[in-house]
């Protein structure tokens, strides 16, 4: 079911059975006119390759629910009405959907762009606002014939003597404080998120690893200890002998770089590090008796310029 996790559990606190799996085909009525039931369909599947929602049925396995009340919650669609006197020329993947070039965000029609959910889906806010971006930049060079291109930046700050403060990963997740089902279902228009208190606002904010800041390894001062490797709290740091990694033509130069043409790779050991495990704690840095590791900021710009 395309919902969000906090939205099916509190409507579980609420009261609300869930019959996933199924969408709506038929409301029944009676002689009266009113509702006596709601004929649904086995959904098979909800979004297409490109996570669009594009739900297929199976029009062969129905279930009625007898009810006498039918709430309707069916999200929203693109409206593209206005193309209806004129705009043949926009071709239509499918119903309410055009055809989109996905570099481009180019339409069939010349100078029609789209962006947001019409050109990759339902998405995030963040999403809906990289693509109208992209649409602008081809819409520049539609008009201009010269192209945006972009120049991303990298650079690493060495943090001197960073560490974060004690027991800092242990701290578990505040919930966000709710009103109680009861009250919820006593008034439908309350406010259901209460938000945080100011200490329970700064306890949650101090849980952020600062992933923008990570342990840089200088292969060259490394004297291949372990002594990282020992006091790492969450053994994301593991010395191996070179034999044992994989890797492409580049991964090949790069350890040729190192030890030289024709080198026993046996005789040679490498740090792996797992980047999902690492929690910028700084100890590998600290317990380093050679200063090859750095705590270091790395931090991106993007310019542009027109070509």
């Amino acid at each position: 079911m395309p919902a969000d996790t906090i939205e099916i559990l509190e409507g579980d606190e609420e009261g609300i059975e869930r019959r996933n799996g199924w969408g709506p085909l038929e409301i029944q009525r009676g002689t009266d006119g009113r509702v006596q039931g709601v004929v649904f369909r086995r959904c098979l599947r909800v979004y297409d390759e490109q996570r669009r929602f594009a739900p297929i049925f199976d029009d062969s396995a129905l279930e009625t629910i007898p009810c006498d009340t039918v709430l309707l919650a069916v999200g929203q669609a693109p409206d593209l009405s206005f193309l209806d006197p004129g705009g043949e020329d926009v071709e239509m993947a499918r119903p309410g959907w055009p055809k989109v070039n996905r570099a481009t965000l180019a339409t069939t029609a010349s100078g029609v762009f789209v962006a947001g959910d019409l050109a990759h889906g339902t998405r995030l806010l963040i999403d809906a606002v990289a693509s109208g971006k992209a649409a602008a930049r081809s819409v520049f060079e539609h008009i201009t014939g010269r192209r945006i291109c972009s120049e991303i930046v990298e650079t690493h700050r060495v943090l001197e003597r960073y560490q974060r403060e004690r027991g800092y990963e242990s701290l578990g997740r505040v919930p966000l404080p709710v009103l109680p089902p009861e009250m919820r279902l006593k008034a439908p228009d309350a406010v259901v998120e209460l938000g945080y208190t100011e200490e329970g606002a700064v306890r949650e904010a101090s849980r952020c690893l600062d992933c923008g800041v990570s342990p840089v390894f200088d292969g060259a001062r490394c004297v291949l200890c372990g002594g990282c490797a020992d006091v790492c709290p969450t053994q994301c740091l593991k010395l191996v002998p070179l034999d044992w990694l994989a890797g492409g033509q580049d991964f090949g130069f790069a350890v040729q770089g190192f030890t030289g043409s024709g080198a026993e790779l046996s005789e040679d050991s490498a740090i792996v590090k797992d980047e999902q495990r690492c929690i910028r704690c700084a100890l590998c840095a600290i317990r380093c008796p050679a200063d090859a590791i750095t705590m270091e900021r790395v931090e991106f710009q993007t310019n542009w310029r027109s070509a």
